[in-house]
């Protein structure tokens, strides 16, 4: 499955700097109503539910997508992102355990990332529309696994065994146990397969004469946040808890 475009698809940076934007004003938010207790509640509102559901999922297909375009370094990058992700969880865990992260979204983008390098090879030989049709059925019927039970909302299809989630061990691959507690968790299992469905549209849009000029579009600020999501994710955190803690003090 051969890209046949080389340059730079400018807008699908931009896409993931408005989610990076999103994404700074939901941390935002969090620590001033969850972490500084204005409204403690206040994650757990279905508008706030949709809005966090929403940012993950734009980072994880665009992710995805651009897995492609990164593969003579996505090794390193998926190294540098898993390493990142266990200095968060050493963070966390001695500076706020109570907003501890374990798997977040980083240690799980640096395991798909990898774990797609070894697929590849087989995933190259589907056809990128059934890929992505597969890859997002796959995604609803995987997604309430944390819940116990395999199916599409609140249907369930097929029960998980129990034992599955009794092996603390297991938690990366979607099977938390009853005491598991992450602030920020990504397991493997739903999210690898909406991952995939980004991998699987990289293709379609890229040999999609009609939509180039519009994927090359530049949108300024946007763009460079895009480029730079990965700093900025590292960052915003810090500073979003300096604001609040010189506001609030």
């Amino acid at each position: 499955m051969q890209t046949a475009l080389r340059q730079r698809f400018y807008l699908i940076d931009a896409l993931r700097g408005f989610a990076v934007f999103h994404m700074i004003a939901y941390h935002l938010c969090y620590d001033i109503f969850v972490i500084f207790g204005r409204s403690p509640q206040w994650f757990q509102h279905p508008p706030v539910i949709l809005w966090e559901r929403f940012i993950c999922c734009t980072f994880i297909l665009i992710a995805g997508i651009s897995w492609h375009w990164g593969r003579r370094h996505n090794l390193r990058r998926g190294l540098l992102l898993n390493g990142f992700g266990l200095l968060l969880t050493l963070i966390t865990w001695l500076i706020l355990p109570d907003s501890l992260i374990l798997f977040g979204i980083l240690n799980f983008l640096g395991c798909a990332v990898l774990l797609l390098i070894l697929l590849d090879p087989v995933l190259s030989k589907i056809s990128p529309r059934v890929g992505v049709c597969v890859s997002f059925l796959l995604f609803l019927f995987f997604y309430p696994v944390t819940r116990h039970f395999l199916g599409f909302g609140n249907l369930s299809l097929i029960q998980v065994p129990e034992f599955l989630y009794e092996a603390k061990f297991l938690a990366p691959l979607g099977f938390p146990s009853a005491h598991f507690y992450s602030s920020d968790y990504f397991p493997l299992l739903p999210w690898f397969f909406l991952f995939c469905a980004g991998y699987f549209l990289n293709p379609i849009l890229t040999n999609a004469p009609r939509l180039r000029p519009l994927l090359c579009r530049r949108l300024p600020i946007l763009t460079k946040a895009g480029q730079h999501s990965l700093l900025l994710y590292l960052v915003h955190q810090p500073l979003c808890m300096l604001l609040c803690i010189l506001f609030f003090s």
